[in-house]
């Protein structure tokens, strides 16, 4: 925990009289009025507080950015005290009347003492007759110091009256704050050795300042008492010199945390092990290198919930603020780290938080965040298979992959997808400006991750400071490599992996040409249909061409085994050019061009990568960079590439449009460097500059359907719907008539407007619902001329418009070749 502020202590906040006496001679006698010991914490809180087990270089106490805001308010109860009253009742610690001991200078001892401060110095300081300073020799100085703060605001004071009327009036004045200050180096050295991770406390310096309720002090008894029996029971030629008195000095600090925080820990404890907590000992669970299972609201069925986005995610407590921390409390921000691949060579830990709401009382299972203190106990969990396997999914998806993936993204604006994407989160980081990059630094130092160690320079501590800086699993967790293999870890660093890994990862969606955080659950092995290309309308010897070509430069012969040599033989003496596979597809619109290129990504079991004139940019000093870009994208990810409508970028160039040559001419050396399968589509072949005809391998007319292509294309389209509604949808025999029928004939549609159609009519038939006696619903020839009149009205404006259809205005614009070419053409 970052900071471990104030807090009410129902079991006495400061020690009285009778608690120091009881601890001679350790405790320096402060003539305390037995039961006096603190005053009434009325007040309040002021908007700093110190950082636990944070290093002092000055009397001022440190604070931090954390911590803002968190001292506590308490009572007498809270105390253990009565409130004083008037001058001599101020808030101090008051001697007593009676007879004092005589003042210790050597050996353990505690001096409790009263400081008053403004924003940045010590105003003044109540201890016992001439103390010794802070700045004097450390032998004057005692064990430790159990320091009360009070900080002055000057809030509602009159304008003559200073910090000494504040208190006196007890206004202007902060609720106290209570800390401990060690001194004894034994006690110090302690805390290094024993303290393995707890990050934000700094346990170097001359001096450690640990906030009430001295969570660090408290989660860390047990091994303090430890430390304290191995220096009793060690011979002494084996101990440090820091060790040889440590054990005196250490168990008068845990006399005084047995005092006032130990039994109230252990009742949380208690608590604890009956899944019940109070509000103001949380803080008890949560000690950093706590494993914590966070839950989303409203998530709770861990074992049976198929969806990728599992409810859960598992954290380790870095630290704690707000709750009893704060004055007056707040809701505790528990900050937590996981692990994420960003980039790095390693994988990074990455921040996160949690937020507990306020609550009276003991409340039953009140976690957003439920903590393990170990691995073990956390396999327990019910759903801690499914972490495991999210995690180990995250893992075999930072490898570059081909996936199907079915199911919303997991972040807003939660779109679904349904295709085929590619895992390649190194190039999802490459795409993104630095300033846009959803990559989080890493969210602890040097100190954060290292084991505590002393800085004594007696031999055995200069022996053991090895040894001891590897025994950190967080250590060994910040540097598992991302090309080494988990497998050659351990087995709880490969669960701890796991389970600190995201349930999300980056991927590409090829549909919609955009990148989208996906669910790793819901990775599934790409689907391929080798079998749509069958559906191409073309001549067969066409047909059997398109794929042979394609199965040959994937190295894959006509038996369906591979080829002897690794990559295409390529003609071009210069290393690198001309490796490719281009595809030029010209023709008028809908009759296959773009399905081709699907057909054949299918038919190579490759994704489809379209690009688009958004993607390549318009800028002549950008379109080769854009083009490069994204070609190696493509190459790396195996992807049959189709850039549609290409007359944009291989127009005709002219000597007036300087600007339109160099366009084409960044176009044309990208292209020639390009080693994978590349389809350009164009409906404007006259337009192409020449030069780009003897780049391209292979070039590919689609003519005007004829009647009996179409027909084809309807009976593809019915297949289909056969296929995969034949049991609760039919075509009618008057409807296949109407198809083949003289009236749909002279429409002349191509592909795309006979899918649009047909799409239409089976949408107007489940409106209607009619069914036939198997209870299937009927597609009728009503259907099919309701669509006929909508869209073909629309068709003949235009051709009276424009004086001709879509064919021949291309022809008159000299863009391609109309339906009735002149004498002459070429047959294909």
């Amino acid at each position: 925990m970052a900071d471990a502020n104030n807090s009410s202590d129902k079991e006495g906040s400061m020690p009285s009289d009778t608690a120091a006496a009881a601890a001679a001679p350790k405790v320096e006698s402060l003539s305390v009025p037995p039961t006096v010991a603190l005053a009434s914490t009325c007040g309040e809180g002021d908007s700093e507080s110190s950082n636990e087990g944070s290093g002092d270089k000055e009397n001022d106490t440190p604070s931090t950015e954390a911590a803002k805001g968190n001292a506590s308010t308490g009572d007498a109860s809270h105390c253990g005290s009565s409130c004083l009253e008037d001058s001599k009742d101020s808030g101090i610690w008051q001697k007593s009347s009676g007879p004092s001991e005589q003042k210790q200078t050597t050996g353990p001892r505690v001096r409790y003492v009263t400081e008053y401060r403004d924003s940045t110095s010590v105003l003044e300081r109540h201890d016992t007759e001439n103390p010794p300073e802070p700045d004097s020799d450390e032998d004057d100085l005692p064990s430790f110091e159990v320091v009360q703060t009070f900080r002055y605001t000057g809030h509602g004071l009159d304008r003559d009256d200073d910090w000494r009327q504040a208190a006196k009036k007890k206004v202007g004045m902060s609720a106290p704050q209570y800390s401990v200050r060690i001194y004894a180096p034994e006690i110090i050295n302690a805390l290094r050795s024993v303290v393995k991770y707890y990050p934000g406390n700094e346990l170097q310096g001359v001096k450690i300042e640990i906030r009430k309720p001295y969570a660090i002090l408290a989660h860390h008894f047990t091994e303090l008492s430890e430390f304290a029996d191995l220096c009793e029971t060690r011979p002494e030629d084996e101990l440090c010199v820091r060790e040889k008195n440590a054990p005196r000095h250490i168990r008068l600090l845990l006399d005084f945390l047995e005092e006032h925080v130990m039994k109230g820990y252990r009742a949380e404890k208690e608590r604890l092990k009956q899944r019940r907590s109070t509000f103001e000992w949380y803080w008890v669970a949560l000690k950093p290198g706590t494993l914590v299972i966070e839950e989303r609201a409203g998530k709770s069925d861990y074992s049976h919930n198929s969806a990728g986005d599992f409810p859960l995610m598992v954290g380790v407590v870095h630290s704690v603020e707000g709750g009893s921390f704060s004055t007056p409390p707040q809701d505790w921000l528990i900050h937590v780290w996981r692990l994420k691949f960003t980039g790095k060579e390693f994988l990074t830990r990455v921040k996160g938080w949690s937020m507990m709401p306020k609550w009276d009382g003991e409340r039953e299972d009140p976690y957003s965040a439920f903590p393990y203190q170990d691995l073990s106990s956390l396999m327990e969990h019910p759903a801690a298979k499914r972490l495991l396997q999210s995690g180990e999914a995250y893992w075999n998806l930072l490898k570059k992959q081909c996936k199907h993936y079915t199911g919303k993204s997991a972040v807003f604006p939660y779109n679904q997808v349904d295709g085929v994407v590619m895992s390649d989160i190194r190039s999802y980081l490459a795409s993104k400006s630095i300033h846009a990059q959803d990559v989080s630094q890493d969210c602890l130092d040097e100190e954060d991750i290292r084991s505590w160690v002393t800085d004594c320079e007696c031999a055995r501590c200069k022996a053991a400071k090895y040894e001891k800086s590897r025994e950190s699993k967080w250590a060994t967790l910040s540097s598992v490599e991302i090309e080494l293999g988990i497998e050659d870890y351990d087995e709880e660093t490969r669960k701890l992996a796991f389970l600190l890994l995201p349930n999300h990862i980056p991927a590409y969606v090829f549909r919609t040409r955009t990148w989208e955080r996906l669910y790793v659950n819901k990775f599934r092995e790409p689907k391929f249909n080798e079998e749509m290309i069958d559906n191409l309308v073309m001549p067969e010897k066409r047909l059997k061409t398109l794929k042979a070509l394609s199965k040959s430069f994937i190295r894959i012969d006509s038996t369906g085994e591979p080829m002897g040599h690794a990559h295409q033989w390529a003609a071009d003496f210069v290393e690198g050019k001309g490796n490719g596979l281009i595809f030029l597809l010209h023709g008028s619109p809908g009759v296959g061009k773009t399905y081709t290129a699907e057909c054949i990504a299918d038919y190579t079991k490759r994704p489809l990568m379209v690009l688009t004139s958004s993607d390549i940019g318009t800028d002549p000093a950008q379109v080769e960079i854009n083009l490069t870009r994204n070609f190696k994208t493509a190459m790396s990810w195996q992807a049959v590439l189709l850039i549609d409508e290409a007359d944009v970028f291989m127009e005709r160039r002219t000597v007036q449009d300087l600007v339109r040559n160099s366009l084409v001419a960044g176009f044309l050396r990208a292209l020639e460097f390009y080693n994978g399968i590349l389809f350009l589509t164009t409906n404007r072949i006259g337009s192409f500059d020449d030069a780009f005809m003897s780049r391209i391998h292979v070039h590919l007319r689609y003519p005007e359907f004829t009647d009996d292509d179409r027909k084809r294309v309807w009976q593809t389209f019915m297949n289909k719907l056969k296929k995969e509604r034949g049991d609760t949808m039919r075509l009618t025999m008057d409807a296949k008539d109407y198809v083949n029928g003289k009236e749909m004939r002279k429409l002349k549609w191509n592909g795309r407007e006979i899918r649009n159609a047909f799409q239409t009519a089976v949408a107007l038939a489940e409106f209607d619902a009619k069914k036939d006696e198997e209870n299937r619903i009927e597609i009728t020839d009503d259907h099919l001329r309701s669509v006929v009149e909508l869209s073909g009205d629309f068709k003949k404006y235009l051709e009276v418009l424009h004086c001709g259809d879509e064919a021949h205005r291309a022809q008159r614009r000299t863009e391609r070749l109309g339906s009735h070419p002149p004498k002459g053409e070429v047959e294909e």
